[in-house]
């Protein structure tokens, strides 16, 4: 019972049954909530240094995402493929090793099937330096944010080595791989507007529990009884949500397609936040703050300032 319990009372004969919330079953709205804060106090004490962080949302098309609902393993190399492009990317002018911290989500704003990626990144890179004691420091180094060409060439190299992966694992005939390379639009895209300053943790602490969120939220669900049926009310959208209507056994179907496959990581640790990536001395970015740069003291340029309530990016 240390992890909460829920009462249930028997009107008529006045009998209680308490049930442990600590079920820790693939989709539980409760243990999902708990497991998103544990994810989100870990990744503020012991990830994430006081350094600017963008969040980068990876969009594959539909036609491919019934490839990585089939193949589970595909949304771990997806999400490899992604920090090797961003990785790429920011040591292009300098050496060092970003921050990554990604989150695979599975559901859109509808309870429909969306597999994406949301990335936490380091605006920069980091990397060992001596200092005139002779002793080894974590020095940060900001990366200004790539131009819309920059970003145009992180999502073809993205979009050429997925498919290529598809194709492979999954039996993709070249004919329709070479189709979906023709598209002029291509369905893949990468959104990076939302930053979070340096010294923004609250900010931080609400990116982060927004992109490790539960699939389903209790509050917008509804059963009726007298109609039999299921009333949800969706996320919103420009200011306004609607209410999905369904049965009974088509929100089960909708809830379990939304559910991740065994033993499953939803959130994979990339570059300088993975074990491989800690170097020595100790685990870096552990340090309650890393020694930055003097750019980097006012932050990276570029990007929406703060921690929205609903950082924008994910597309349905």
């Amino acid at each position: 019972m240390r992890y909460g319990a829920v009462r249930f009372r028997c009107p008529k004969r006045g009998h209680d049954v308490f049930v442990a919330l600590s079920c820790k079953c693939r989709g539980c709205p409760n243990c999902d909530a708990k497991r998103s804060a544990v994810i989100t106090g870990q990744a503020l004490e012991r990830l994430l240094a006081f350094v600017p962080c963008r969040q980068r949302v990876l969009v594959v098309p539909k036609r491919l995402r019934y490839f990585l609902s089939q193949n589970p393993a595909l949304e771990g190399e997806l999400s490899r493929i992604f920090a090797d492009e961003i990785n790429h990317f920011l040591c292009q002018n300098t050496t060092g090793t970003p921050a990554q911290l990604h989150f695979i989500k599975r559901f859109g704003g509808v309870l429909n099937l969306h597999i994406h990626i949301h990335a936490l990144v380091s605006d920069g890179v980091f990397s060992l330096k001596m200092n005139v004691l002779g002793r080894s420091e974590l020095v940060f180094t900001p990366v200004p944010c790539p131009t819309d060409r920059q970003l145009a060439a992180i999502v073809t190299a993205v979009r050429k080595r997925f498919i290529r992966r598809v194709r492979r694992a999954c039996g993709l005939s070249q004919e329709a791989a070479d189709n979906l390379l023709s598209w002029k639009n291509s369905g893949f895209s990468i959104h990076e507007e939302v930053l979070i300053k340096d010294l923004d943790r609250e900010g931080l602490e609400r990116l982060l529990g927004y992109c490790s969120r539960p699939a389903l939220s209790q509050k917008r669900l509804v059963y009726s009884e007298k109609a039999n049926a299921v009333l949800y009310r969706t996320e919103p959208k420009a200011g306004k949500s609607e209410m999905l209507v369904m049965t009974p056994v088509e929100f089960l179907r909708r809830w379990t397609l939304l559910m991740p496959p065994p033993k499953a990581m939803p959130v994979p640790y990339q570059e300088l936040c993975s074990s491989n990536g800690q170097q020595e001395p100790g685990p870096l970015l552990r340090r309650p703050r890393a020694q930055v740069t003097a750019a980097a003291a006012t932050g990276s340029e570029g990007g929406k300032r703060g921690g929205p309530d609903r950082p924008a990016g994910k597309n349905r």
